[in-house]
């Protein structure tokens, strides 16, 4: 990962508390942080992991493109991000949109 995208992640966890989270919706900011722009994604940001996720027909794409993140694909978007937030035990998830 880019020495800049680490101070634009660095920056954006230093506000998130241990249990919160982020959900990055706009195609800009999405690659702001991590080098997809593509608006079939979404960036959940928390303060140990970041998480890209993608329908089936971006992965290959996501997974040359992004950096610093887990890439996900995913099923039934709603779903699938409601198990990581409750996986990783988030009282809150903020958001861009």
């Amino acid at each position: 990962m880019s020495d800049i995208s680490d101070k634009r992640i660095n920056r954006l966890r230093e506000i998130l508390s241990d249990r919160e989270a982020v959900l990055i919706t706009n195609e800009k900011n999405i690659g702001y942080f991590c080098g997809f722009f593509h608006s079939e994604g979404y960036y959940l940001l928390t303060r140990e992991k970041a998480y890209l996720l993608v329908d089936f027909r971006y992965i290959e794409a996501a997974n040359q493109k992004a950096h610093g993140c887990e890439v996900i694909c995913f099923h039934k978007l709603s779903e699938d991000l409601l198990k990581i937030l409750a996986e990783n035990k988030f009282h809150y998830a903020g958001g861009d949109g």
